[in-house]
């Protein structure tokens, strides 16, 4: 029996050293898989659009999240099928939503209106709890040390359906009706928030509807936000799907 050769990998703590050439290396995944849409001029060019402008200041050091935005793209087209709007918790500088809502416009696929929650000014602290506070630090230095928010709105300018809602969750929910959600994004990096802000979403999410969880699993950093989601995902009777990518994904029972 002819036995299979393994390229070796060699982890040495968060980063990982890879001889030979996968197909996928960045944002803490490595792999040999196919990964066809790196090479869909669709996803590519919306991608390119969501990464740029107010994109992630660590662009420079060649830092992309492109296998988590295509997730978020097949999921929002899953919450397309149904009735309701998209949700996205947590904007940053646009990356998912932006790459999102671009491929829906060069596919020719309708949008539905897409609310984008954020202070538009980093993560708020107040919340957060001890486990938290370094990681939140961290990301406000590196990404979110102006406000975004002038800058957020140029970049929608040329999309009607995308509506910006400034303020501190879950309190800036009450700002619009939301009545029925078949998209969900989550990015708060605070379990606390996140969490209040699902009660208040999760009976608007529709039968069928997606949950996408962008920082689920992605690290120990984010360890308080999985025991968080976990300890809702059992009130709720839901299983939460571990993504290799870091994201936990949730598909709202249509029962």
């Amino acid at each position: 029996m002819r036995a299979k050769a393994y390229r070796l990998r060699i982890a040495l703590g968060s980063n990982a050293q890879t001889f030979g050439n996968p197909s996928y290396s960045e944002d803490g995944l490595h792999t040999d898989h196919i990964c066809d849409f790196l090479q869909d001029s669709t996803f590519v060019a919306s991608y390119e659009f969501g990464n740029s402008s107010i994109g992630l200041e660590t662009k420079t050091l060649d830092y992309n999240i492109r296998f988590r935005a295509y997730v978020a793209t097949w999921a929002a087209l899953q919450g397309a099928k149904k009735q309701g709007c998209f949700v996205e918790l947590g904007v940053g500088k646009a990356v998912v939503s932006g790459t999102i809502a671009k491929y829906f416009h060069l596919k020719g696929i309708a949008l539905p209106m897409f609310y984008l929650f954020d202070t538009f000014q980093g993560i708020p602290i107040a919340k957060l709890q001890e486990s938290e506070l370094g990681n939140a630090r961290r990301l406000n230095i590196l990404h979110y040390q102006n406000d975004y928010w002038e800058e957020s709105k140029q970049k929608f300018q040329g999309f009607p359906e995308v509506h910006l809602v400034k303020g501190i969750l879950p309190d800036s929910l009450s700002l619009v009706n939301l009545e029925f959600v078949s998209f969900l994004h989550v990015d708060l990096n605070n379990a606390k928030s996140e969490i209040e802000s699902a009660k208040v979403l999760w009976d608007k999410v529709v039968p069928g509807g997606i949950v996408l969880l962008d920082d689920y699993a992605f690290g120990e950093e984010y360890r308080a936000q999985k025991h968080a989601w976990d300890r809702f995902a059992s009130t709720k009777r839901i299983e939460i799907l571990t993504l290799p990518t870091g994201q936990g994904l949730i598909l709202k029972d249509t029962k």
